[in-house]
């Protein structure tokens, strides 16, 4: 499974209307099986800014290097390119972060886990 920001922000945010599936969902997965790409984690880490403040996006930032349970995948060059060629076929107007997380879906024949209606069609070519 690899992450979206959507499904992270749900599942760091206890207000958040979607917490509860997040919490849900995450239980279903074992450490290290949940993929995240290092874009996701920087979105993630300054919309937890934004909303929840400093001392959020440094305890994100912690879990996601300290507890194992996330399996961190770094872009390189070749992927950039395969985002941007991702982003520019798109139908379901993506975020260029969004549209990373969909290539990589589909490259590692991977489900995502979010929120983000358009994400999931945009996976399944629809």
């Amino acid at each position: 499974m690899i992450a979206d920001t959507s499904f992270l922000i749900s599942f760091y945010d206890k207000d958040d209307s979607n917490h509860s599936r997040a919490v849900e969902l995450m239980r279903q997965y074992e450490k290290g099986r949940i993929l995240i790409n290092d874009y996701v984690i920087g979105e993630t880490a300054t919309v937890l800014l934004y909303k929840k403040g400093f001392d959020a996006a440094l305890r994100f930032i912690s879990i996601i290097e300290e507890t194992g349970t996330f399996k961190i995948i770094h872009m390189g060059n070749p992927d950039f390119d395969s985002c941007i060629s991702t982003f520019k076929k798109q139908k379901n107007q993506l975020s260029f972060i969004d549209a990373s997380v969909v290539y990589l879906a589909q490259l590692l024949g991977e489900g995502i886990a979010t929120f983000d209606e358009n994400m999931l069609k945009e996976a399944v070519g629809k």
